[in-house]
């Protein structure tokens, strides 16, 4: 696992990457609560972030706001 510190760039985050995620643990058995717990989590992350879904140390940090 890469910690905060190491982490480099900026990823996007998007519906399509949110549903391919969700389909993947649909994929891996996790359950249905499970999956709709993630799916939930991650559309308010994709709201929060705004319309250009950069993830990155600064929007994490609220810099984008």
């Amino acid at each position: 696992m890469i910690g905060a510190a190491e982490m480099e760039g900026t990823a996007v985050l998007t519906k399509g990457t949110v549903h391919s995620y969700l389909e993947y643990l649909e994929e891996q058995g996790r359950t249905a609560s499970a999956i709709q717990t993630y799916g939930r989590s991650l559309r308010r992350l994709l709201e929060w972030l705004g319309e250009d879904g950069e993830l990155n140390r600064e929007s994490l940090r609220g810099g984008n706001k």
